[in-house]
């Protein structure tokens, strides 16, 4: 599990900032599943068939459970895109397009539903998630239009009595933020009671509650935006940060698993739960997508580095798990201890959730700070700005070597060091290299000039050890990546994979070449058969194990990494 220590003060004012879209640029893994993202939305998927036909032909009982199909998650995440640069005109075109056809598909009344009488019980949250769309295609290219079709929306929606529901109350701040229409801060502050707190949003909303850890973390994030689009004095700004606060206390402890993800429960896995099974409806992708919302707006307002080693944890292990490497297929759940099955549908929540966040990472990479810049993720990046210019190539997080060159009016650079990383060293413009210890480290001179700036992060492989149902056992670490053991490999061939134990005896090593680790496996039941198998990225598409018992041996037991996981 992640015990790093995150110190949360979200009262102040903000310390970093993340740039506008744009001006950020990612290529590396981030970039591949950008790209894969975007062409399934575009190439793969008949947008008719999938989503606008429940709006165009409404009916009495829709196709898709419940009367919600993701549309305006699909749409937001095609505006974000669009924003970022992300396709090119492309992109802006098909963004353009769909958002005026969904203009057209509004009733007079201002309702986009699939209901054809009474309205449905989540038209709230479908309805809240294409204002956000439509709320930021206004935001960043000025399109009246849909800001009127948001405002004719928003108002259908107050006119039916929605309750706040999973985006609603981001939705309504995004339509105060665009309009300054005071109606909509006060449906936030008097339906969605913004400034109450957890408990009491509990007693209020109609669904889930807040043990559903989706709907605690959208909340919790729309206090923390509401706090800064209203200037909140201190006191205010304290208790709208309660939520987020206590969902990131237990972001350290035995709620988060070892793959970043937060939720589990054999029925309904979409819960907060602390038993680190990892069978079944585990790692709902919703709920990762959203615990790294929290994460990088955590580290605007309480730069702790804990808070960006939560995001990247998430990141590369649960979150990019819920994608195929082709960027076809998702995951509803991503369970660390099994086989994870693919989800059947491009409909619904977390194959849509997923795509709003994967454009969302740039936001991420780098933050404005007062006197300099601030590096939070590592990868292939550029950015581009008015008073700063960056270029970031790395390898990472398959080789912890990161080279940047910065030229800026600040005179601090400063880098985060994961916790993972107890031995990293830092040199500016060839001068000898400075240990790093985990944490913030700052690069202090000038950058008028472009400067040369080169962050090794040893990567050794770590055992790390589990708790709870994983008490006892070990999993594989390199960097901030899992790795499990692969299907198809031998031992799965002959279903004896519980009977194989981890030889730690032998110390598992790092094959550049095929991206895997390589461990020796012994067997309970042949003699201690000895076998060499290949471990591979938990978000492999054929990831399956990721805790191991250990093989008895008579040798002293290996050391276990327990300080900083």
């Amino acid at each position: 599990m992640f015990c790093g220590v995150i110190n949360v003060l979200f009262a102040g004012a903000a310390l970093l900032a993340p740039f506008r879209p744009g001006e950020v640029t990612v290529g590396g893994e981030v970039g591949h599943r950008m790209s894969v993202t975007l062409g399934k939305m575009l190439h793969h998927t008949d947008i008719e068939d999938t989503f606008t036909r429940h709006f165009r032909h409404r009916k009495a009982k829709p196709d898709e459970p419940g009367g919600f199909a993701g549309y305006g998650m699909f749409l937001d995440a095609l505006v974000t895109a669009a924003a970022h640069g992300i396709g090119g005109a492309e992109t802006v075109r098909a963004k353009t397009r769909l958002l005026a056809e969904l203009g057209e598909l509004q009733s007079p009344d201002g309702r986009i539903t699939m209901f054809s009488g009474a309205p449905g019980f989540w038209d709230n949250h479908e309805g809240a998630y294409l204002i956000q769309a439509l709320c930021r295609d206004h935001r960043w290219f000025g399109t009246a239009a849909s800001l009127e079709t948001a405002r004719r929306l928003g108002d259908a929606l107050i006119a039916d009595g929605a309750f706040p529901t999973l985006g609603s109350e981001t939705a309504y701040l995004l339509l105060y933020e665009e309009t300054k229409d005071r109606r909509y801060r006060d449906w936030l502050e008097k339906s969605a009671a913004i400034g109450d707190g957890i408990d009491a949003y509990d007693r209020k909303v109609k669904v889930n509650g807040v043990q559903h850890v989706y709907t605690w973390l959208a909340r919790a994030l729309a206090q923390l935006q509401y706090a800064d689009a209203v200037e909140a004095d201190l006191p205010t700004r304290a208790a709208l940060s309660a939520a987020a606060e206590e969902a990131l206390r237990r972001a350290r402890g035995p709620y988060l698993s070892v793959t970043g993800s937060i939720t589990g429960t054999p029925r309904w896995g979409e819960l907060w739960d602390a038993t680190q099974a990892g069978l079944g409806k585990w790692g709902e992708t919703c709920a990762s997508a959203y615990l790294m919302r929290l994460a990088a707006k955590a580290l605007e307002r309480a730069p702790d580095a804990a808070c960006g080693d939560l995001f990247e944890r998430v990141m590369f292990n649960a979150f990019f798990s819920a994608q195929s490497a082709d960027g076809l297929r998702y995951r509803y759940w991503t369970p660390f201890n099994e086989r994870a099955p693919w989800y059947d549908r491009d409909t619904y929540c977390c194959p849509n959730n997923y795509k709003r966040e994967v454009f969302e990472i740039p936001d991420a990479v780098f933050f404005r700070m007062q006197d300099g810049l601030a590096v939070n993720l590592y990868a292939d990046a550029a950015l581009k700005a008015e008073d700063v210019a960056v270029t970031m190539r790395t390898a990472y997080p398959d080789d912890g070597r990161v080279v940047l060159d910065v030229a800026m009016k600040g005179r601090v650079l400063r880098l985060r060091i994961p916790a993972w990383c107890t031995n990293a060293t830092v040199s500016a413009a060839g001068e000898p290299a400075r240990a790093a210890a985990p944490g913030w480290f700052d690069v202090e001179r000038s950058f008028a000039k472009p400067v040369r700036v080169v962050l090794d992060l040893p990567m050794p492989i770590r055992l790390v050890p589990g708790c709870r149902a994983q008490e006892g056992r070990v999993a594989v670490m390199r960097g901030p990546c899992v790795y499990a053991l692969a299907m198809g490999d031998g031992a799965e061939g002959d279903h004896e994979v519980d009977l194989w134990d981890l030889d730690a005896a032998e110390p598992p090593v790092w094959n550049a070449a095929r991206r895997t680790v390589e461990a020796t496996f012994r067997s309970r039941n042949r003699g201690r058969e000895r076998r060499r198998l290949s471990l591979v990225r938990y978000s492999s598409d054929v990831h399956d194990r990721t805790y191991f018992d250990l093989a008895a041996s008579p040798s002293s037991p290996p050391a276990l990494d327990a300080a900083t996981e």
